[in-house]
C-alpha cells in the first residue's frame, strides 16, 4: 500500500489594505485577499467592532460594508472559513471627527 499524506488545507485571512473615507460615510471592507490552499471556496463574516459579536452573516461574499459612530476608534475583525477550519484578520481604525477622514490600515 503507498500511502501519501497531504498537507492539510491552511486558511489566511485577509482584512485588505488602507481604507479611507470621511467619518459618517460607509467604508466597504473587502477580504478578497484571503486564501485557502485547498481550493474550497471560503465564507467570510465580520465584526465590526471586535467584540466578539459577529455584525454580519457568514457570506461567500467577501465585502461588507459599516459605517461608525463619530469618534469610534478601535478593530474590526474578518474570520474566513472552509467549513472545517478558519483564520481571521484584524484591521484598526484611528479615531476620528465629524468631517476629517478616517484611515483603516489592514493586516493579512
Amino acid at each position: 500500500i503507498d500511502r501519501t499524506e497531504f498537507p492539510a488545507p491552511v486558511q489566511i485571512a485577509d482584512a485588505g489594505s488602507l481604507y479611507v473615507g470621511t467619518e459618517g460615510d460607509a467604508i466597504t471592507f473587502d477580504a478578497s485577499g484571503s486564501s485557502e490552499s485547498g481550493g474550497v471556496e471560503l465564507q467570510y463574516r465580520w465584526d465590526f467592532d471586535s467584540d466578539g459579536t459577529w455584525d454580519t452573516d457568514w457570506s461567500t461574499d467577501p465585502t461588507a460594508t459599516h459605517t461608525w459612530a463619530d469618534n469610534w476608534s478601535g478593530t474590526a475583525t474578518v474570520e474566513v472559513s472552509d467549513g472545517s477550519l478558519s483564520a481571521t484578520a484584524a484591521a484598526s481604525q484611528e479615531p476620528c471627527s465629524e468631517g476629517s477622514s478616517l484611515s483603516i490600515p489592514g493586516y493579512g
